[in-house]
């Protein structure tokens, strides 16, 4: 599972996509040429710290699969200020990998 680093704070009532890039471990993953992804697996957004009793209800709609190395996702709503959620976004490749990139979403109170 590859860390991505952490997406730009949120507010609560926001609403953005946000994309994780999984060119450099396609590229890894398989002989020249390079892998690519055929689904999206999962995406799942998480509280670690448990204060959001609901953060798989901030996906909006389903996951697409952009300019052929990224996953974006829909997300949004009820976000809980203070709370640094993590984005998990998983794939699977034209030559059967499942690849797994992470990051972290932190949510500020609206100022």
């Amino acid at each position: 599972m590859a860390y991505c680093g952490k997406f730009s704070p949120v507010t609560p009532g926001e609403t953005k996509s946000f994309s994780l890039n999984l060119a450099a471990q396609l590229a890894a993953a398989a002989p020249l040429p390079a892998d690519s992804i055929a689904s999206i697996t999962s995406v799942t957004t998480l509280d670690p710290s448990g204060t959001d009793p609901n953060p798989s209800g901030l996906l909006i709609s389903s996951p697409a699969i952009t300019a052929t190395t990224w996953i974006s996702q829909k997300i949004g709503g009820a976000f809980v200020p203070g709370v640094v959620y993590i984005i998990v976004m998983s794939c699977l490749t034209v030559n059967g990998q499942t690849l797994t990139n992470w990051a972290h979403l932190p949510c500020t109170g609206i100022v």
